[in-house]
C-alpha cells in the first residue's frame, strides 16, 4: 500500500520504512521562528512568515511549498538549506490570475502538488486555483474567487461554489478532493474536466455513514493513502474520519469529545485536530492543534499515542524536550524527515528521523513498442534486499510485476547504483489476470471447476472492477519501485507516470 506525503495527491514523497524513532529523531527549526507575523525571504531561522495555519506540501526534489495566508503569497523552502523564496502572491490581498509576479491570493490554505512536482493546487477563500510552476502562470480551476460570497453549488469550473475550502489532496488518478469546511463537506474536482461533486456530509453532525449521511463539522486537512481511503481531520468534532472513496463510507478512526488522552479508537481525544500526513508503515500523523502535540495513529489498531509536544512553548532538542505552540500543518519529505507547521512560533519545525535503509534517485518510466521500460537509481542503500516493479492503471491498487536484485554488495552501498528492466506488455496482463483468477478461485473453491470458463471469460471486466491492471490497451501506467530490506521492512519510490510512445 503506498501512502501519500506531500502531494495529498498521489504524487507523493518518499516514504518512511519504520514509524519515528523517539530514541534517535531531532527537532529543530527549519525557518523562520520570529514570534511574530513578518515577511523576508532568507535563509532559515531569518526568514519570516505568517502564521503557519495552510498545508505544506513537498515535491520530491527537496523543496517544501507552504501557504502563507497572512501575507498573501505561496513560498517555497529549500530543505537543504532552509532558503526561503516567494514563489507568487503579493500584498495586499486580492484576486487575480496570471503570471507569477502579476498573481494575488485574498486567503491561500490548502497546497496539493501533482507527481512531476510541477503543478500546485491551492484553495483560496471560495475558490480552487492552479500554479503552474513550469510556465510560471496561475489560473482558476473551480469555483469563483473575487468578492463572491461562499455558497454550495456542485457544477462544472466557474459554476461550482465552495464556502471556505481549506485541505486538498490528490488521488493519482486525476482527482483533486477538497475539504469544504464551511459546507461541512468533502467534494471532489475531477481535473480533465474541472467537474465539481460531493463526496460525503452535508449538515452539521458528527455520525457515520455513507456519503451525504455521514456527517463532519469543520473538515480541515486531508491525506490520501493511495489504496482508496481519504482520511479527514474533523476539526469541530475532534475527530480523525476516513473515507472509502469506493462507496463513499465515513467513518470514525479516532478521537470523541475534545480533550486530551492517548488510547484506541474513540477512547483517544485530540484537541482540534488539524495536519495529516501518512508514512508506509501504516501509521497517521496528527497535528493536535491545541493539545500542542504531534500524534500518531496506528490505522491498523487505531491506537492512538503521542510523539513530541507538551506545553506551549518554543524548545528544540529530543522528542521529550520539544515544545511547539499550536501544531498545524505535517509533510513527510524524500527522506522521510517529518515537517510540522509551528503557527505561532512562525516557524517551520523539522522531525529528523535518522537513516533510511535506501535513498532513491531518479525514478523513469515509459511504454514503447508494447513494452515497459522502467529505470531508477538508488544514492545510497542499507541492508537491502531486492526491489519490486509495481504498476496500476488507476493510482488505487499497484500490482507486482516484476522483481529485481539488490546490486549492493551484502545489501549495502553508500555510491550510486542504476537499475533499469524491460517487460512485455502481455506480461503484465498474464500475471495481474492470474493474480486475479487465483484470488477469485481461492474464495469460492467449491465452484473453481465449474466456472473456470466464465471466470476467463469476464476476466478484463472483473480486472477493471478490481483496479487490476490489464497492460495492453493502456495508454498510460502509473509506475513505482518498493524497496524490500532483508528483514521485510519496504520503502516506496515516488509514483511516475509511464506514457505510451507513439
Amino acid at each position: 500500500m503506498i501512502k501519500n506525503y506531500c502531494f495529498s495527491k498521489l504524487a507523493i514523497c518518499l516514504a518512511l520504512v519504520f514509524s519515528i524513532s523517539s530514541s534517535r529523531a531531532q527537532v529543530s527549526t527549519l525557518a523562520g521562528g520570529a514570534g511574530n507575523v513578518d515577511y523576508v525571504d532568507a535563509v532559515g531561522t531569518a526568514a519570516r512568515m505568517g502564521r503557519m495555519s495552510g498545508n505544506m506540501v513537498c515535491d520530491g526534489k527537496g523543496n517544501l511549498y507552504f501557504a502563507d495566508f497572512q501575507n498573501w503569497r505561496i513560498r517555497k523552502v529549500r530543505l537543504s538549506d532552509g532558503t526561503v523564496t516567494t514563489v507568487t502572491g503579493s500584498g495586499p490581498a486580492g484576486y487575480v490570475n496570471g503570471t507569477l509576479s502579476e498573481a494575488k491570493f485574498y486567503s491561500p490554505r490548502g497546497l496539493a502538488i501533482d507527481a512531476a512536482g510541477e503543478i500546485l493546487y491551492v484553495s483560496d477563500r471560495d475558490c480552487i486555483r492552479k500554479i503552474d510552476l513550469v510556465n510560471g502562470v496561475v489560473s482558476i480551476v473551480a469555483g469563483q474567487g473575487g468578492s463572491i460570497q461562499g455558497s454550495y453549488q456542485d457544477g462544472i469550473g466557474t459554476a461550482a461554489r465552495f464556502n471556505g475550502p481549506y485541505g486538498l489532496a490528490l488521488d493519482g488518478a486525476g482527482n483533486l478532493f477538497v475539504a469544504d469546511q464551511q459546507n461541512n463537506r468533502v467534494r471532489k474536482i475531477r481535473l480533465s474536466d474541472a467537474e465539481v461533486t460531493t463526496v460525503a456530509g452535508r449538515y452539521v453532525g458528527s455520525g457515520d455513514g455513507q456519503g451525504t449521511s455521514g456527517r463532519f463539522s469543520a473538515p480541515g486537512f486531508l491525506v490520501y493513502d493511495g489504496s482508496g481511503y481519504l482520511y479527514v481531520s474533523d476539526q469541530n468534532n475532534h475527530r480523525i474520519r476516513s473515507i472509502r472513496l469506493s462507496d463513499a463510507m465515513v467513518e470514525t478512526v479516532a478521537g470523541s469529545s475534545a480533550g486530551f488522552a492517548d488510547g484506541s479508537g474513540t477512547a483517544a481525544q485530540f484537541n482540534y485536530p488539524s495536519g495529516l500526513a501518512l508514512d508506509h508503515s501504516g501509521n497517521l500523523y496528527v497535528g493536535d492543534y491545541s493539545n500542542r502535540r504531534v500524534r500518531m495513529v496506528k490505522l491498523s489498531s487505531k491506537d492512538v499515542t503521542t510523539l513530541t509536544g507538551s506545553a506551549y512553548g518554543f524548545v528544540n532538542g529530543s522528542l521529550q524536550q520539544a515544545l511547539f505552540s499550536y501544531v498545524t500543518s505535517l509533510v513527510f519529505d524524500e527522506d522521510g524527515n517529518l515537517y510540522v507547521g509551528d503557527e505561532t512560533n512562525y516557524a517551520i519545525r523539522k522531525i529528523a528521523t535518522g537513516v533510511l535503509p535506501v535513498h532513491f534517485g531518479t525514478v523513469q518510466a515509459a511504454i514503447k513498442n508494447e513494452t515497459l521500460y522502467v529505470s531508477w537509481q538508488t544514492l545510497a542503500e542499507t541492508n537491502s534486499a531486492h526491489f519490486l516493479i509495481q504498476a496500476s492503471d488507476n493510482g488505487q491498487q499497484f500490482t507486482t510485476i516484476q522483481t529485481i536484485q539488490s546490486k549492493a554488495t551484502a545489501g549495502n552501498s553508500n555510491s550510486a547504483l542504476t537499475y533499469s528492466s524491460a517487460i512485455p506488455l502481455s506480461a503484465i496482463s498474464i500475471s495481474a489476470g492470474l493474480l486475479l483468477l487465483g484470488v477469485m478461485a481461492n474464495g469460492r473453491r467449491r465452484y473453481a471447476v465449474t466456472w473456470v470458463g466464465a471466470l476467463l471469460c469476464m476476466l478484463s471486466f472483473s480486472c477493471s472492477r478490481k483496479g487490476i491492471i490489464t497492460g495492453m490497451d493502456k495508454e498510460r501506467l502509473l509506475v513505482r519501485i518498493v524497496q524490500v530490506d532483508k528483514d521485510g521492512k519496504e520503502q516506496v519510490s515516488k509514483v511516475v507516470s509511464a506514457v505510451r510512445e507513439q
